[in-house]
Parts: C-alpha cells; sequence; structure tokens
C-alpha cells in the first residue's frame, strides 16, 4: 500500500486531515509544551472538558511560534496577517484528570499556498500514554480584507525547517 492511502484520510475541499494514529508518535524533535491539567479544566463528570483539547494546542501553536522567534503577539498588533482556525478536530482516547501532567506536542505539519494543518498528541508525561490528537488548519490572511493569501514566508520558514512535513 502506498504512502497517502496508509496516513491520509481525505484531501478535499482544502481540508487536508491526518490519518488520527499517525499523529500518535513524537519524533524527538518535535516541539512540545508541558502543562498540568488544572480544576477549571476539568467538567462535571471530573474529566477534561473536550473544549480544552483545542486551547492546548493553541497555546502550545503560540509557543511554538515564541520559541522560533515569532511573536504572534507583535503580529497581530501590526496587522501583518491573520491565521484563523479553517478546521480543527480531535480524537479522544483516553479521560485526562485534574493533576495530570501532560505534553502537547506539534508532530506533524502539512503546507499549502495559504493554509497549515498541524497535528498534535496530547500524552500523559508519566507514562507516555496518548490521551488525545488534534489537527488544526489555520487559512492565512489579510487582516484588513479576511482575504486569503500565502503563508508568511516567516511562518512558512518556521513550520518547513522545524517541523515534520507531509507531502501533499
Amino acid at each position: 500500500m502506498d504512502w497517502e492511502a496508509t496516513h491520509l484520510v481525505c484531501y478535499s475541499r482544502h481540508v487536508f486531515r491526518f490519518d488520527p494514529k499517525s499523529l500518535n508518535g513524537r519524533p524527538a524533535d518535535s516541539f512540545a509544551l508541558e502543562r498540568d491539567v488544572r480544576f477549571h479544566d476539568i467538567d462535571a463528570a471530573g474529566i477534561v472538558f473536550f473544549a480544552r483539547a483545542f486551547e492546548y494546542v493553541i497555546d502550545t501553536f503560540i509557543a511554538f511560534c515564541a520559541a522560533e522567534g515569532l511573536r504572534v503577539d507583535e503580529v497581530l498588533r501590526e496587522r501583518r496577517w491573520g491565521a484563523p482556525l479553517r478546521h480543527v478536530e480531535a480524537d479522544y482516547v483516553q479521560p485526562l484528570f485534574f493533576g495530570d501532567r501532560i505534553e502537547v506536542a506539534l508532530v506533524a505539519a502539512h503546507l499549502e499556498d495559504t493554509s497549515v494543518t498541524l497535528g498534535y498528541r496530547i500524552a500523559n508525561c508519566v507514562d507516555g500514554v496518548v490521551h488525545a490528537t488534534v489537527q488544526a488548519t489555520h487559512v492565512f490572511v489579510d487582516v484588513d480584507t479576511f482575504a486569503r493569501r500565502a503563508v508568511p514566508g516567516e511562518m512558512r520558514s518556521i513550520i518547513e525547517t522545524r517541523c515534520r512535513l507531509w507531502p501533499a
């Protein structure tokens, strides 16, 4: 079976999707952020509220950019470009609980002309068990018109040099 058949779920209408299982591995040089599951992250069932996974990956994306010298707060303040989410999805494997120490790792990226899809895994720091995988597609836009624009060179450069790229 060829690579695309084993690693891609679909590619249609400009939304790239990774096979969620392909996000379980963590390349040694991938960017990761550790954090604790906080009390206000959990719901009435005592587990992490599902939407917190999206907050965790956005925090990781912002930290990744900062670690590479790209300050997203400055980009937004200077109105250089925007990168709103077009699509985000998560696969939850095991629940997370208050007090768990987790690692959110950026494990894959797929670049297109005007968008990037990033794949993350959320794993427990103690035993390495993967609790969720998340993928998020950012579309790059002109902040005044919201017209699509090319992925900015500064972003393209750090994605190409620091992330495991997946082919189109």
